[in-house]
């Protein structure tokens, strides 16, 4: 395994953290079968996840790219700073909450000068 520093191999690691749990619910509620067919769809080979759990590897960038891809996972819940949303229409949910606070602000401001115009 190639050097890294001490704060990036948490980090590395926290990622991995996050992706193995990504896993255990694709398998919890039957998206994929087996952590092997899961390995499959990601394009490497079983141990490579084996090897994660046990922090001896690290995610992939062509790992975490097809892991979103295929199964619509937020990629802000694998990397820093960290979403606390896993799915992305999870995320879009709170997206659209947030704009929708911001439109009724905006209609507030526009009440408020359109009085005084």
């Amino acid at each position: 395994m190639p050097y890294y520093p001490k704060e990036t191999k948490e980090v590395l690691n926290y990622i991995g953290e996050r992706f193995l749990a990504v896993m255990e619910h694709l398998i919890d509620t039957g998206k994929v079968n087996t952590e092997q067919e899961f390995a499959e769809s990601l394009n490497v080979i079983p141990q490579h996840v084996s090897q994660m759990k046990n922090q001896k590897r690290f995610i992939t960038i062509q790992m975490l790219y097809l892991l979103c891809m295929k199964y619509a996972i937020n990629p802000g819940y694998l990397l820093p700073p960290f979403s606390k949303n896993m799915f992305i229409k999870d995320n879009n949910k709170t997206l659209i909450k947030q704009k929708r606070i911001q439109i009724e602000q905006l209609k507030k401001e526009i009440h408020i000068l359109e009085a005084y115009s």
